[in-house]
């Protein structure tokens, strides 16, 4: 029998999220396996996505309670954000009351989510993120033209964890004379030196990437990071934040830095040893994360969660927006 999945997913079209970007590979791939269903009646198995389309997720389970419901955790969020940030609520009451099976995108990701009491600890997987490899292609070495050495970063969000304090140190303390270096993405800072370009859509992000040598990726807290993954399949050698899911991306002494003194000496090491340092970086493929997760969905025989009651699901998640609203003010 040929198990189908589908995605329950708010999909957006151009410029958008990590998580969002990845969704949308997934299920390419899935489609060119020939295991996707856009129906979901044909589907066996429904992956839905950390706090997203709660209500929609609920009356799912009420209405195909015999499908295999995977959830795909993110954060936690509150490390990123802060203890006012009540989603990680959210992804406890879907975890408990929905999920047969979770998939983390790290074990820096899982380890958080169990010292959080945030997942229902039924089964687990971690498996990571890839970039649509159809966007996010290296580039030929010898199409190295620069100058410069041309750092590039990215991001979607101007939270403080993501390294915009780093940024700005960059901005004012490095040798621009031998170091070009571009922002992709919003960001709430006024650059003397770094040039930034504002939004892209996902063609035009692996486009600038390949004009790069270096990723550089100063963010704290990461589930896993498609950004870097991004820039890491465009054939960049990253330098990345020593911290979270970024050490497990990359095994890597060189290319992880943790006092901002050490960035300086750090992209320096890499100028003296780029062609050693390229490509170096190992990666898992799209294709193979898509495996990983129909494997991973159709291992289950049948739904492992706990019997499933709409209403007290429903009142449960409305109390968690009423406390979070209320702890807000």
């Amino acid at each position: 029998m040929n198990k189908k999945v589908t995605i329950y997913f708010p999909f957006t079209e151009g410029p958008g999220s990590g998580g969002n970007n990845f969704l949308v590979s997934l299920k390419n791939e899935f489609i060119k396996m020939g295991k996707y269903s856009d129906s979901l009646e044909d589907a066996h198995t429904v992956i839905f996505n950390s706090h997203h389309s709660v209500k929609e997720i609920l009356k799912l389970k009420s209405k195909y309670s015999e499908k295999i419901f995977i959830h795909r955790v993110d954060g936690p969020m509150s490390i990123y954000n802060g203890p006012h940030d009540r989603r990680d609520n959210i992804v406890r009451l879907l975890n408990q009351q929905v999920a047969d099976g979770t998939v983390f995108q790290s074990n820096w990701s899982m380890n958080q989510n169990k010292e959080l009491k945030l997942f229902n600890e039924r089964r687990a997987k971690v498996i990571y993120n890839a970039p649509n490899p159809d966007v996010f292609f290296t580039k030929d070495i010898k199409d190295r033209k620069n100058t410069k050495f041309k750092i590039i970063s990215s991001g979607w969000s101007n939270n403080p964890n993501k390294g915009a304090d780093i940024l700005k140190w960059i901005d004012e303390n490095l040798d621009f004379n031998r170091y070009d270096f571009e922002y992709i993405g919003p960001i709430n800072i006024d650059f003397k030196n770094i040039r930034k370009l504002g939004s892209k859509t996902p063609l035009e992000v692996g486009e600038i990437l390949r004009s790069g040598d270096v990723f550089f990726f100063p963010s704290k807290y990461e589930a896993c990071s498609n950004a870097l993954l991004e820039g890491i399949h465009c054939g960049l050698i990253p330098l990345a934040k020593k911290a979270s899911s970024n050490i497990e991306i990359i095994d890597n002494e060189h290319l992880l830095f943790d006092e901002i003194d050490s960035i300086k000496p750090k992209l320096d090491y890499i100028f003296e040893h780029y062609e050693e340092l390229l490509y170096g970086v190992k990666i898992q493929k799209l294709d193979e994360i898509a495996r990983q997760y129909y494997q991973f969905a159709v291992s289950f025989e049948q739904p492992s969660c706990v019997k499933f009651n709409f209403w007290k699901s429903y009142t449960q998640y409305w109390c968690s927006i009423l406390r979070n609203k209320l702890g807000n003010l």
